[in-house]
């Protein structure tokens, strides 16, 4: 009688397991490795979303602080509350260029802030630049800044006035300036007889001759720029109580 030993059965049936349990992990290690992928593909194409607006071109004075507030993040909208945005700014394009008085020659004229503001003293055409990182992409743009000198003041009073001998006259007058309110400008009146005041319009002043005088006005600006006004003023004797300086005609 034949009888069927067992032998190899075992072995197979070992050799069936470990296949399967190979298989078992190369499966999660497929899987896992496709979830890594999907991750880091996620994370590249938001970061190719990432799209920055540095703000509209400006023109301002010199010596006059100007605010870079319409800086924007266009993509992603809304943002990513897992990231963080750093912003920096270059206010002319270069390295080590002197943008300040007194000079800082190492100052590469920069500012870390999403909302910030700069003061140019030197007049020029300047190209700003805004660079914006969120930990996977940096994305950069620009903005110009024209940067005007500074107009001294303009000067509004009369070129030619009379006044009488003896009796106080007023003299009237207002300035405007492109960079500084009113209050803030500095008047300074030379009379003509050796007196000045520093008072602004409107002045009293008295003058005791008869004759012509040039009446020197001048206002200065916050940044000491001035311009100067010369009034010519004739002087003559009051003929009287009813006295007028406009001759009355008869009839």
């Amino acid at each position: 009688m034949w009888v069927q030993t067992a032998g190899p059965e075992p072995a197979l049936n070992q050799f069936g397991g470990h296949y399967k349990m190979i298989r078992k992990n190369y499966l999660l290690i497929l899987l896992l490795i496709l979830g890594v992928t999907l991750v880091v593909a996620s994370a590249v194409s938001a970061a190719d979303e990432l799209e920055i607006f540095a703000g509209q071109d400006k023109t301002v004075r010199v010596n006059t602080p100007l605010e870079f507030n319409d800086a924007l993040i266009n993509k992603p909208n809304p943002l990513d509350p897992d990231r963080t945005y750093t912003f920096s700014w270059d206010f002319d394009n270069k390295k080590n260029t002197d943008l300040d008085t007194p000079p800082i020659f190492d100052n590469d004229a920069e500012s870390n802030e999403r909302f910030t503001e700069w003061t140019y003293h030197i007049p020029g055409v300047y190209i700003v630049t805004l660079t914006v990182e969120d930990g996977f992409n940096t994305v950069k743009d620009t903005l110009q800044v024209t940067v005007k000198a500074n107009e001294p003041p303009e000067i509004h009073v009369n070129s030619t006035e009379s006044a009488f001998k003896d009796v106080e006259h007023i003299f009237y007058g207002d300035a405007t300036d492109d960079n500084a309110p009113p209050h803030l400008l500095r008047w300074h009146w030379e009379f003509g007889d050796g007196e000045s005041s520093d008072d602004a319009p409107p002045v009293r002043h008295v003058y005791g001759s008869v004759r012509g005088y040039q009446v020197k006005v001048r206002v200065t600006d916050p940044d000491n720029d001035y311009s100067v006004f010369t009034i010519f003023l004739n002087v003559v004797e009051k003929p009287g109580e009813m006295g007028s300086l406009y001759p009355i005609k008869d009839g």
